[in-house]
């Protein structure tokens, strides 16, 4: 029976190689009609290999079919002029397993083994010379490397599965992915550990079927390195910095009319810890009582379990006593031009994220001239505000923190606050602008 199956596999695998086609890159991106950082990679990167390669023809395993709507609502989301004569979807039949509320228990594992199904629906479909995974479906890289021959390069925004993660579960300690149904019994606890052992050693062998490896910071490049063989280079994702400095930050004109606009911006997922910026702000009102304290919460939602996230951060601010409209704003969904209206007339920005693999909502605010509080882990802590040798934003471990970190960027004198804001701005500059991200992306592709 084994015999057959490697059999048949081989076979497949001689089929599928004959039918690659020639100059052709394929990237791996379901969700490429979103507006996120992760769809900011993949169109910047699509737009660098089509403006140097005009000869190779670009696919992109998509979950939604190409229309004219969509090329255009790509094309003013990111501001490019893209060749479609080049470019083309490849609709997945089966993406839709992808979904993590498909699977209410053993979600990772589900979802990894959904990603080997999806994978071989996709090389049904089109075998490339070149395969480029840049949304986290480690499985389709294997079945394109084993089953297709194709050379294979993984762009990864955060592993799967880290060393910490095992560490949380290890330590009993209650999160978002641990909950306290797993935390209070061993026995939970050490059937979550042989999980995780096991879903480690599976990512591993996916790693070693990846030719290029480009982590999108020093985080996700350290945890990488713990996890998979080969070697990994760090490939910041890009930002068009000059984008956010077209008006400059008004936010000093506010501050002398004692308002302190403090504005958030990512996407609305439990991770976010959107509820310590709700805290942060009931004590800031409490402790600058002669000013007008307000935040804005910009995020996109989109799905029903976003929307109920939303919701419950309404109940949360209900509990704090704090107005919606009057001390709070959540700002769904907006486009580019109302959030740089937003960032530019606010003081102070705030992300709470613990372990934010790079970050690129804290690279924007400071662009936008944002000075911002991040919490001291991960991409913050090791790639934009901890690794510059000048003041160019603050750290916070606890809500404590966010609390003093703004209360003395509110006290400080207004040239304290412009030097930030220039070094801020020549640090995104110099290590996180979109050409850089073309250069280092289009060096490890060949």
């Amino acid at each position: 029976m084994i015999v057959q199956f490697l059999l048949v596999v081989v076979v497949f695998a001689v089929w599928r190689k004959s039918k690659r086609k020639a100059k052709s890159v394929a990237f791996f991106h379901p969700n490429c009609a979103d507006g996120g950082g992760g769809e900011a990679v993949l169109w910047t990167a699509i737009d660098e290999c089509t403006k140097r390669r005009p000869d190779l023809t670009v696919y992109i395993y998509s979950s939604v079919a190409q229309t004219s709507e969509l090329q255009t609502k790509i094309e003013r989301r990111f501001q490019f002029n893209l060749p479609w004569e080049i470019i083309h979807f490849v609709p997945l039949r089966t993406h839709k397993l992808l979904h993590p509320s498909r699977y209410p228990y053993l979600t990772l594992l589900c979802q990894f083994l959904a990603g080997f199904v999806v994978g071989v629906d996709a090389l049904l479909l089109l075998t490339p010379e070149v395969f480029i995974e840049t949304t986290g479906v480690p499985g389709s890289i294997s079945v394109f490397r084993l089953l297709g021959g194709c050379s294979t390069v993984a762009y990864v925004h955060y592993p799967i599965i880290t060393k910490d993660m095992i560490k949380r579960v290890s330590s009993r300690r209650e999160m978002y992915n641990n909950s306290s149904f797993i935390t209070k019994s061993i026995v939970l606890t050490n059937l979550k550990l042989c999980y995780y052992y096991v879903f480690s050693f599976l990512y591993y062998l996916c790693g070693a079927c990846t030719t290029k490896v480009m982590a999108n910071g020093t985080w996700t490049k350290e945890h990488l390195e713990t996890l998979w063989p080969g070697s990994v280079s760090i490939c910041y994702p890009p930002v068009k910095i000059e984008d956010f400095t077209k008006n400059g930050n008004k936010g000093e004109k506010e501050l002398n009319e004692k308002k302190v606009s403090i504005v958030s911006l990512g996407q609305i997922r439990p991770e976010k810890n959107h509820g310590d910026q709700l805290k942060t702000l009931e004590l800031l009102k409490k402790e600058l009582p002669y000013h007008k304290v307000c935040l804005k919460i910009i995020g996109a939602v989109r799905d029903e379990n976003d929307q109920r996230l939303a919701d419950n951060l309404r109940q949360v601010a209900t509990g704090l006593e704090l107005e919606e409209g009057k001390d709070f704003e959540l700002v769904h969904n907006a486009n580019f031009n109302d959030i740089l209206d937003i960032l530019q007339n606010s003081v102070c920005g705030i992300h709470t994220m613990v372990d934010e693999h790079f970050g690129i909502a804290v690279v924007e605010m400071m662009a936008a001239g944002v000075l911002v509080v991040a919490h001291k882990s991960a991409g913050p802590l090791k790639d934009i505000i901890g690794a510059s040798q000048q003041t160019v934003g603050f750290l916070a471990e606890n809500v404590e923190d966010y609390v003093n970190n703004i209360r003395t960027i509110i006290e400080s004198d207004r040239s304290e606050r412009e030097k930030i804001r220039a070094d801020a701005l020549r640090w995104t500059t110099e290590q996180f602008d979109e050409s850089i991200f073309r250069t280092q992306f289009m060096s490890n592709i060949g």
